[in-house]
């Protein structure tokens, strides 16, 4: 058995999708912080350890860790925040709700009566969980209100519309004073390393890519050819 490199995993909503996404490393009958799990390719016994998804950029970006899987949403703000580049591996078709679709980072707007904000104006301020995105996606110089989370409670508060990511959408929905108006952006979870990382942790972490979409297609209904 040969010693591989160390992935990151990420804690939080999208920790029981990617325990099922490992389930073939039996990954769920060990503690939540750290576990080892080995391939069926080459022998190779990977070490995981579980993160914050907001710790996993700057951890591998830092050679705390040698690749992180986390979503894109997160990446990306952490990206545009730095200007700090990592490469993706591969991304993978699931999100905290579902498997063979993905999230996305959506505009949502307040519905005053029967009037709704679909005309949104970069000179009118957004509340977001992802700011550096929002920037990026909508406009560089544009006002946005950061939140952690909960967005949908502060549109109508503090901005006529925000920035969040969207996944069965239920929560929007149950707010009847909003909806979604725009499409920004697929937010699908990814495996990233560093640009400059070692030819050996590039080809394990292919290995365990290729690994990991195996078990993928196992359980995805895929349509046919």
């Amino acid at each position: 058995m040969k010693m591989a490199c160390t992935i990151a995993l990420p804690t939080g909503s999208l920790e029981k999708p990617t325990r099922r996404l490992f389930r073939r490393f039996a990954l769920e009958s060990f503690p939540p912080r750290q576990a080892w799990i080995r391939t069926d390719f080459l022998d190779y016994i990977f070490q995981i350890v579980w993160l914050h998804p907001r710790e996993i950029p700057s951890a591998v970006h830092d050679r705390f860790v040698d690749g992180g899987l986390v979503g894109a949403d997160v990446y990306n703000d952490w990206h545009f925040q730095f200007g700090l580049p990592l490469e993706l591996v591969s991304d993978f078709d699931y999100s905290k709700s579902k498997f063979g679709d993905v999230a996305y980072l959506g505009l949502i707007a307040l519905v005053d009566g029967s009037l709704i904000y679909k005309n949104w104006h970069p000179r009118r301020a957004a509340v977001s969980d992802y700011p550096y995105w929002t920037r990026h996606l909508l406009r560089s110089d544009m006002e946005v209100i950061p939140k952690r989370g909960g967005v949908e409670a502060f549109v109508g508060r503090q901005s006529e519309f925000g920035v969040t990511v969207i996944d069965t959408g239920d929560t929007v929905r149950a707010n009847p004073q909003l909806q979604i108006i725009r499409k920004l952006a697929a937010a699908p979870p990814g495996l990233y390393v560093r640009e400059d990382c070692s030819k050996a942790i590039r080809e394990q972490t292919n290995i365990l890519v290729r690994e990991l979409k195996t078990e993928f297609c196992s359980f995805v209904m895929l349509p046919p050819v």
